[in-house]
């Protein structure tokens, strides 16, 4: 499981994770934050911000704060955006509750299954690095979430 694969090169990682998927996988979120793992947020079911109220994108982040932090104890600080969409309203409104939004500077493409070979090769070729920041998105696959392998870093 790529949590023990981390563990083995002792690589501790920021995972941005949708609330929704921390709700549904706590036992997940917590292995991974007891590990020294940072857990951050991905927003709360992964909506488009650009497209949502200033008092929507309040409730969302929120939603999904509340979510990782009944979990793991800490607040989320940091955001990567749904679909790395933002704007100045967007920005203005993370930055109104304390929160910093990032973006990744290496699409891995895990989104679309048909390019997932070269999102492993991605995978692969940066693995090296000391730190990784992954983003685990609500998936169909089956498999266990942390199986799933790398995402976006």
């Amino acid at each position: 499981m790529l949590i023990d694969i981390l563990e083995t090169y002792d690589v501790k990682t920021t995972f941005f994770v949708v609330g929704e998927w921390a709700e549904k996988y706590p036992e997940s979120v917590k292995a991974l934050a007891s590990a020294g793992h940072e857990i951050q947020s991905h927003s709360d079911d992964h909506a488009h911000y650009n497209n949502l109220s200033e008092a929507d994108l309040l409730a969302d982040l929120q939603s999904a704060n509340d979510r990782i932090a009944a979990i793991t104890g800490v607040t989320p600080t940091l955001i990567r955006c749904p679909y790395g969409e933002y704007n100045n309203t967007v920005v203005s409104t993370i930055r109104s509750i304390g929160m910093e939004p990032i973006q990744w500077d290496v699409d891995t493409c895990d989104i679309d299954a048909k390019r997932l070979k070269y999102s492993n090769k991605v995978s692969e070729d940066y693995i090296f690095w000391s730190f990784l920041v992954l983003t685990l998105h609500k998936l169909t696959n089956k498999r266990h979430p942390l199986e799933r392998g790398v995402f976006c870093w």
